[in-house]
């Protein structure tokens, strides 16, 4: 049997888990929902902000890549910057939303079978209102509480190029959902066990 603290604990990993399989899904989502690309049309010169499609050499052959620059991004400031490789037909528009969901189903599936209480948060969930809602739904079949949501903003990149958390950088928007979730997420766990959270 698993004690309330481990269990609390248990389910806060979880939370983190679903949420990092979650923003996959969603980000996945908003792209295939994105503007079509070809390889066809490519970009010249300087890129600019929002899609566009290059060309390198790799391995002997010419490739095709997809390239998102933000609004407002400054080449001078220092920014993130995320690498997503795909497999043999697969584009970026659907590696992620597929990954995302099986990894879902996977620790949900796992959670569930070992009885840890389980809650999802919803990352992005502004993108694609529809899927969030289907998101939503799936969870609730299976007995998996909603936490919360967290939009789409853009002080989440400031944030992480400033060095802050989120929480620290900003006080509405995705801090102000982050706190909300945080909230929802204490108050299951000190109705699991009162000890779980020091």
């Amino acid at each position: 049997m698993i004690s309330k603290r481990r269990r609390g604990i248990l389910t806060a990993l979880a939370l983190i888990v679903l949420f990092l399989c979650l923003t996959a899904a969603a980000v996945g989502l908003f792209l295939t929902t994105g503007p079509s690309l070809q390889c066809e049309l490519l970009a010249q010169g300087q890129a600019q902000a929002g899609w566009s499609a290059h060309t390198m050499f790799s391995g002997g052959r010419l490739r095709c890549y997809h390239l998102y620059v933000p609004p407002g991004y400054d080449p001078a400031q220092p920014a993130p910057l995320v690498v997503s490789l795909h497999g043999y037909l697969l584009n970026p528009n659907l590696q992620a939303a597929i990954s995302g969901w099986h990894d879902l189903e996977r620790v949900a599936d796992l959670t569930c079978h070992f009885g840890i209480p389980t809650l999802v948060a919803i990352n992005k969930w502004d993108l694609n209102p529809e899927q969030s809602a289907e998101m939503a739904s799936w969870a609730g079949g299976r007995g998996v509480d909603v936490a919360g949501k967290v939009r789409y903003d853009r002080a989440v990149t400031q944030a992480q190029i400033n060095r802050q958390a989120v929480v620290e950088y900003a006080g509405n928007g995705a801090a102000q959902d982050i706190r909300e979730l945080w909230s929802h997420v204490c108050g299951k766990l000190m109705k699991s066990s009162p000890f779980a959270i020091l």
